[in-house]
This record gives C-alpha cells, sequence and structure tokens, in this order.
C-alpha cells in the first residue's frame, strides 16, 4: 500500500514511526515528554539520533532527563557564529509553518470531536461552548505543585554566569 493511498491522519503516523534524526527547540519540563520525543527516533530496532538546543536555563532540565534514562547524554558543542547563522532561517520556517497550520484550519477536527463528546455526555450546548473556550484559552493553572511534581515536572532554575 502506498502512502498516498492511506488516510492522511495514518500516513502521519507512519511517517512519525520511521523518523532517523528528532530536533528539539527546547526541552520539555518533564522528562518522560522528552524521551517519548526521543523515541520517535528508535523504533522497531533502529537507531537514530536526536538533536537539542539547550541553553544555561535547560541545564536542570537535562539533569532530570539523564536521572530518568540513568545516563549522562553526549554534549556537541557549536559555536555562537553557526547558531547564529541558522537562528533566523528557523524561526522564518517555523512562522511559516505556524501560518500554515492557521490557514488550514488545524484543529477544528481536535474541537469538533470534542464538541461532539461533550455533548454526547449530556452537557447542554451553551456549556459545551463555555468548556471549550476555557481549553482553548485557560485562563490559570489548574495543576497544583504536588500534582506537578508527581508528574515529573521540573522547574527551571535561573542561572548566574559571571563573566
Amino acid at each position: 500500500m502506498e502512502p498516498a493511498d492511506l488516510p492522511a491522519d495514518t500516513t502521519a503516523v507512519v511517517i512519525a514511526d520511521i523518523v532517523d534524526l528528532v530536533v528539539n527547540h527546547n526541552v520539555p519540563k518533564c522528562p518522560k515528554t522528552y524521551v517519548h520525543r526521543v523515541g520517535r527516533s528508535a523504533r522497531a530496532g533502529r537507531y537514530g539520533s536526536a538533536l537539542t538546543f539547550v541553553t544555561q536555563y535547560d541545564v536542570v532540565l537535562l539533569q532530570a532527563v539523564e536521572e530518568l534514562i540513568g545516563m549522562k547524554l553526549k554534549e556537541l558543542k557549536v559555536s555562537d557564529r553557526k547558531v547564529t547563522r541558522y537562528v533566523t532561517k528557523v524561526l522564518v520556517a517555523k512562522r511559516e509553518a505556524e501560518l500554515r497550520l492557521q490557514q488550514s484550519n488545524f484543529g477544528e477536527r481536535k474541537e469538533s470531536n470534542l464538541r461532539k463528546d461533550l455533548l454526547m455526555s449530556g452537557i447542554p450546548e451553551d456549556e459545551v461552548d463555555k468548556r471549550i473556550e476555557q481549553i482553548k484559552n485557560p485562563r490559570r493553572k489548574t495543576i497544583k505543585k504536588s500534582s506537578k511534581e508527581d508528574l515529573g515536572v521540573v522547574k527551571r532554575k535561573k542561572m548566574r554566569i559571571s563573566t
């Protein structure tokens, strides 16, 4: 079966499972999330690589990942000059991708399914609209500190660098 013969969402899953390289533009607060992301590069006995852009503020988060996986991650030092050369290209590409997603109504199907599930559970239609709006635009965090700790979320610590 060719990828063109598969439904669009199936094709995405197939492609996601065969990546050789995962690029993390940020270090997630939850170490398990990092492991899940990086795991995309090593499916079905394959070997893969992961590249994570790290700043001095991410050290604590990376240490939590290393503690979870039980090994030290390899560091690849890159000169500031090389980084700045590509930063603009990456930011432009990211913004273009965001605009394409907005234009294609990305997430509309998810919202439609959520609406249907809420209505099927017996919630009145006006309440459904309120709940969807709360999900789309959360005003406050509902997770307590103890819950975050249970989830393995690591708080970033600011580090001072003296020159």
